[in-house]
């Protein structure tokens, strides 16, 4: 999950390369709101982990099948 940040942040990099887009205010809002969604995701992620792994499931098990469950919801933020 800390690797997602800075490939987020190559992204917006990427973007603003280009786009030829100037480091504004406002794109330093959409950097910090993508920090949050990114962050956000991570722990939704990791308490579905959670809760496979109080259910009974191995590590590695509990890691694919919430991977598989909270996968569609993050592609779609």
């Amino acid at each position: 999950m800390l690797f997602s940040i800075p490939l987020a942040l190559v992204g917006v990099v990427a973007g603003l390369l280009l786009t030829g887009t100037n480091i504004s205010v406002m794109v330093l809002i959409g950097v910090i709101l993508l920090v949050g969604v990114v962050v956000n995701n991570a722990i939704v992620l990791i308490d579905a982990v959670n809760r496979l792994r109080r259910a009974g499931f191995e590590k590695a098990d509990a890691l694919v099948r919430a991977g598989h469950i909270r996968l569609r919801p993050i592609l779609m933020t």
